[in-house]
């Protein structure tokens, strides 16, 4: 049974994980062809004097990319993996130590 269990577990795991892998895509080109020669050109212009940018407290921040939505969510299944397994080494240990004191 306790095999069964762990099996059980790799593979969900596994599924969880291959859920959120992201694959590019196959006839992307190669990184030497986007490389170009870049060159910094003179300006004649300053930064202006004065104050810096002004945060307008009453706009609503920036909605989260796919990407980041995706960090979250891996994180958040890592939190609850972490505390699963936690949890059962802890219940592991008492039973361990109920044996050995009785």
């Amino acid at each position: 049974m306790r095999r069964w269990v762990s099996g059980m577990f790799v593979a969900g795991l596994f599924v969880l994980v291959s859920a959120f892998v992201v694959i590019g895509p196959a006839d992307a080109a190669p990184a030497r062809a986007a490389i170009t020669a870049v060159v910094a050109q003179p300006t004649d212009t300053t930064a202006p004097a004065g104050e810096g940018p002004r945060i307008d407290s009453e706009q609503p921040g920036a909605p989260m990319s796919q990407e980041t939505k995706n960090k979250v969510w891996i994180a958040a299944i890592a939190v609850v993996l972490f505390g699963l397994v936690y949890l059962r080494n802890r219940r592991r240990y008492t039973k361990w130590r109920a044996a050995k004191k009785g």
